[in-house]
């Protein structure tokens, strides 16, 4: 009965996880929504490609896993198009059992392979919404937040800059830093009443097979 039961809260846990992942990107999708059917020249920029990558990147947000800790996971992409790709778990430190956990959006397909056994298949079926490799990392999106009003470019050298987005009214800033020449995020660090709260980093990355 014990293993039964733990095995129940490891797949509730999953479950709540993949969740979690699929509102971030719903909620990211619908902030560029009205936007990208007003004007062409962002839909250009969301079907605009990035080339084929290889990426590892850290992802740590302060203060929301069990017991108010930290929580920091290591993914990895396999980029091939916007229709093309897999996001696969390597270290989860609060939920352990789950690396290995891997999302591979093939077309209109989505497949997810559960380490406990337990994968899926589904169907986009619309054009409107097409899944993305994380909430941080979109294609296109760079160009459609430099297409708005409120966020800063600042230019960095060697082909990279940051883009800065305060919301007064949150008290909330966004800071990402991209390579200019493909619009690859590297970093993103957000911040709430000057404190950081969740900090991207790419570990790695090598673009078209480059590094």
């Amino acid at each position: 009965m014990r293993r039964i039961a733990g095995r129940q809260l490891f797949l509730a846990a999953a479950l709540l996880f993949v969740a979690a992942q699929l509102l971030a990107l719903a909620v990211l999708f619908a902030r560029f929504a009205d936007s990208t059917l007003r004007s062409p020249d962002v839909t250009a920029s969301l079907a605009w490609p990035w080339p084929p990558f290889t990426m590892t990147y850290r992802d740590t947000r302060r203060g929301v896993g069990v017991g108010g800790v930290d929580e920091t996971r290591v993914y990895r992409v396999d980029y091939t198009d916007r229709r093309h790709f897999r996001v696969t778990l390597l270290e989860n430190q609060t939920m352990p059992r789950a690396v290995g956990f891997t999302t591979i959006v093939d077309g209109h397909r989505v497949l997810t392979h559960d380490p406990a056994g337990q994968d899926t298949v589904s169907e986009v079926t619309t054009d409107t919404y097409q899944p993305a490799p994380a909430d941080w990392l979109v294609p296109g999106a760079i160009s459609q937040m430099l297409a708005q009003r409120g966020y800063e470019l600042r230019l960095l050298g060697d082909g990279l800059a940051t883009l800065v987005h305060d919301v007064p009214m949150a008290r909330h800033r966004e800071e990402i830093t991209f390579r200019q020449d493909a619009q690859i995020p590297l970093r993103m660090v957000e911040t709430t009443d000057g404190i950081e709260v969740r900090r991207v980093e790419v570990l790695s990355l090598m673009v078209n097979g480059r590094p």
